[in-house]
């Protein structure tokens, strides 16, 4: 092994070399790169346990991304033993340490109640400040709770209700690129909410997320109504129930960040596992009996017998 100085030129020494020299010197960006290294199998061999003691080491250091992802991998109990009040502690650190998406990821939790008390006002708070800082998933997150809140009720003066604030965060965040918002401000026009109805602007958002492979966008460009007929497309119908049913797994899906782990590689590290031809393998009962005890490295999301149902719904729909 190198270990002299020329072990920091990279003269005679592999990546993984250097980068394990620099961390034994106590770099924490070092020790996270390595980190990465094991568990990704880059230039030595895959160890999942040396992943997991650098990335706790590179956490300790104060390494706001490392912070974020053992708080992440905690909180979901992801090849460690679920903590939630740990893992949130990690997150909080990383949000104070300026890392927009722990900010974002806490404001979720506390929307949902999820890994910490319910409190909607904290979370919008968390999301205001993710969202202030330009993160669109913040943005959008923020955005579709508070068009979901009723226009008058107590909860909605404390969290700070604001259709017009809402759709302007959701078209930042659609404009950013961020397709989940590409796919809501589609919904919007869509249906005529907290805008003007309008086909043709949810037609382009819908092509735009799905271009970037938003399921859902590219089925609903098919229910968009034809531009020179003037009606849906055929086949377009969805009966009501089933529409509300989807909508809701639809919103679960996205709380719970399930693309990051079967969309795109949202989170380092963590390898990406796309949802393909659901339909074939499960019924809704047995895809719903599955989310109540998934195998592991997925972690076992805490919902209801129907949020389930709901979820198992959405999946069927959009990933048959």
């Amino acid at each position: 092994m190198c270990v002299s100085a020329i072990a920091f030129l990279g003269l005679g020494c592999s990546d993984f070399e250097v980068m394990r020299v620099v961390a034994h010197l106590g770099d924490g960006h070092a020790q996270y790169r390595l980190a990465h290294m094991y568990a990704d199998g880059s230039g030595v061999a895959k160890d999942d346990e040396a992943a997991a003691r650098w990335l706790e080491r590179a956490a300790e250091g104060d390494v706001a991304q490392a912070q974020y992802e053992l708080g992440t991998q905690i909180v979901l109990g992801i090849g460690v033993p679920a903590d939630p009040e740990a893992g949130t502690r990690w997150l909080l650190r990383a949000a104070g340490n300026g890392l927009h998406a722990a900010r974002t990821d806490l404001g979720l939790a506390y929307l949902r109640g999820k890994s910490v008390p319910l409190d909607e006002s904290e979370g919008v708070r968390h999301l205001r400040l993710a969202a202030d800082a330009g993160e669109p998933k913040a943005q959008n997150t923020l955005a579709v709770f508070l068009l979901d809140r009723p226009r008058e009720t107590e909860n909605a003066a404390r969290v700070g209700f604001d259709r017009r604030a809402a759709v302007d965060w959701l078209q930042e965040s659609a404009r950013s690129g961020f397709p989940a918002a590409q796919y809501n401000l589609g919904l919007l026009y869509a249906q005529g909410r907290g805008v003007q109805a309008d086909p043709a602007q949810a037609r382009a958002w819908y092509q735009r997320a799905a271009a970037q492979g938003h399921v859902a966008a590219g089925r609903e460009l098919e229910r968009v109504p034809d531009a020179e007929r003037g009606a849906p497309r055929p086949g377009s119908a969805v009966p009501e129930p089933a529409a509300r049913e989807v909508a809701s797994g639809r919103a679960l899906y996205e709380d719970y960040d399930c693309a990051g782990c079967h969309e795109t590689a949202a989170r380092p590290g963590m390898p990406v596992r796309p949802l393909v031809k659901l339909a074939e393998r499960f019924s809704a009962a047995q895809l719903a009996g599955f989310l109540a005890a998934p195998p592991a490295p997925m972690p076992a999301l805490p919902l209801s017998d129907a949020e389930r149902e709901r979820l198992a719904e959405y999946l069927l729909e959009t990933y048959p």
